[in-house]
């Protein structure tokens, strides 16, 4: 025995024991027919027994169908879900102007097909052709520049790469050097923090300039740009000149204590001059009394070989001889004192006279320093320069990126295949970013139904569904489950098929061929349909 796979095709079994018998028609529907009396009254009285017979027959052939009903009634519960509360449904994507403009032309129309990236609606571009010029002739003088100052940056690389050498420091230990140092370093810390206002001021003014000859700027954006950099360029003298008048007080400074080292140095090595020549006088003395000394003893050393009697005879000339043999080891150690100390005074003449030589050094160092650091402050200066240029070089980039954006959303687009609807704009009215223009339906419809806590409990995502569209005149399609959704399983409902499609339909059934093409008249969204789940 087979059951039907629908409803409809069970029918309601009455049954009258008079006129009625139970048949199995067609595709196993179950139907009660009349049927005329088999017998006539008499015969029926006369056997009573007979009658019983058909009444129990009857009553069997009715309880046998009441339970194939039943059992198709429940084969059936089980191998589908059935719901008449869904409908026809699509994605509505809207169509919204990127950038503000003036509509120049709508090529679209209502309800028109259209194919992804066709052009709906055009602004007028001539704004942001301009934007994009002016930026373009921004970024080709910002170009200039970079290339003028590489250049710059180069040879003041090329003077502090020859001045390296020279680059010495030495520490003065004065107050006045000091304090002149302090000045200058405080003056110059606040010159280097106005660098940077001073050079974007000096860069903007040139590049005002040249975009006012180009035609891009107005006279009074040109005069009010003039007028700011003038403040800048006063203040940055007078920050300049301060800096000029330290560093002059510093050197001067410098050069004073250095000359009045080099004036003590040299009294020093007069003195110790002085001093020198005293001694080589009373080296020279002592020299000479040795000398003699010298002789004497040869002398008597003669005279002792030959008189030795005289010697005895004559004490006198004997006192003298040893009083001069005591003598002369003193006046040996007196010369070898005094020339230990001319070598000590002239090793410090010597040190003094270098001295002398470094402190000229020194003077001369210090305009050379002087010279160097102004240099390494352009150096520095330049450099940053380059750098403030380096980063407005890549925010013209990025702004004429944006702007070519810009210009190429003014024709906006179709973002996929499908029918306009809903046309909001005309010719001539001016737009803001990101309004709604017009909305496409894409020619992909699906089926959004609702069932029962108790249905939805059955249903998956992948199982086969049979739709049924009753204004096509009721014919079925196919379809699949694609999800269901958590606020379905909750018991959500839908409430009208009139409203908007939610964010999640309840239960989201796709079709697996294309019925919008050719009677998208017919079913379009709202459409109600019936559908049946397949369960297995």
């Amino acid at each position: 025995m087979e059951c039907s796979d629908s409803s409809d095709k069970v029918r309601q079994i009455e049954v009258n024991q008079s006129n009625s018998q139970i048949v199995l028609a067609e595709l196993g529907d179950i139907v009660a027919q009349t049927q005329e009396p088999l017998i006539s009254d008499s015969s029926l009285k006369s056997g009573s027994k007979s009658g019983n017979f058909w009444l129990f027959g009857w009553l069997g052939m009715t309880g046998i169908a009441i339970i194939i009903a039943g059992v198709c009634r429940w084969f059936y519960a089980h191998s589908y879900e059935e719901t008449n509360k869904a409908y026809i449904t699509s994605d509505i994507v809207a169509v919204n102007s990127r950038v503000p403009g003036k509509v120049a032309n709508v090529t679209a129309k209502e309800n028109q097909n259209v194919k992804k990236g066709a052009v709906l609606v055009k602004l007028n571009p001539k704004e942001f052709e301009i934007k994009l010029q002016h930026l373009q002739a921004s970024l080709a003088i910002s170009q200039e520049q970079a290339k003028a100052t590489a250049r710059s940056l180069s040879d003041a690389k090329a003077i502090i790469t020859t001045n390296k050498k020279i680059n010495q420091v030495f520490k003065i230990t004065d107050s006045f050097v000091t304090e002149a140092q302090n000045v200058e370093n405080k003056i110059r810390v606040q010159l280097r923090r106005f660098e940077p206002n001073f050079i974007k001021g000096e860069l903007e003014r040139d590049r005002i300039v040249k975009l006012y000859r180009l035609g891009f700027i107005s006279r009074n954006i040109l005069e009010s740009t003039k007028v700011k950099y003038d403040v800048l360029g006063k203040e940055r003298k007078s920050l300049s000149e301060k800096v000029k008048l330290a560093e002059t007080k510093l050197v001067r400074s410098q050069l004073d204590f250095l000359n009045n080292q080099e004036r003590i140095t040299r009294e020093t090595v007069s003195k110790i001059q002085a001093q020198l020549n005293s001694l080589d006088e009373e080296i020279r003395v002592t020299k000479r009394e040795i000398e003699d000394s010298q002789a004497a003893k040869i002398k008597l050393a003669e005279q002792d070989i030959n008189s030795q009697k005289l010697i005895s005879q004559n004490p006198q000339v004997s006192s003298q001889k040893q009083q001069q043999e005591i003598d002369l080891p003193k006046i040996q150690a007196a010369l070898n004192s005094k020339l230990a100390e001319q070598k000590k005074l002239t090793a410090q003449k010597e040190s003094q006279e270098k001295r002398i030589t470094q402190v000229s050094a020194q003077k001369e160092l210090v305009t050379l320093l002087s010279e160097t650091k102004i240099n390494k402050y352009k150096y520095d200066i330049i450099k940053q320069r380059y750098k403030l240029i380096q980063d407005v070089l890549l925010t013209t980039q990025k702004q004429i990126k944006a702007a070519q954006y810009q210009l190429y959303y003014t024709k906006i687009t179709a973002p996929n295949n499908g029918q306009v609807n809903i046309k909001r704009v005309q010719a001539g009215q001016k737009v803001t970013s990101g309004q709604t223009l017009m909305s496409v339906v894409p020619q992909k419809p699906w089926v959004a139904a609702s069932f029962e806590p108790e249905q939805l409990k059955k249903i998956k995502p992948g199982q086969k569904v049979k739709i049924k569209i009753s204004q096509l005149s009721n014919q079925t399609f196919i379809g699949k489950v694609q999800s269901v959704s958590s606020m379905s399983k909750s018991g959500s409902k839908l409430e009208s098929k009139s409203e908007i499609t939610p964010a999640k339909p309840p239960v989201k059934i796709s079709l697996e061929r294309n019925i919008w093409k050719n009677s998208q008249l017919q079913i379009a969204p709202g459409t109600p349909v019936t559908v049946r789940v397949e369960l297995k």
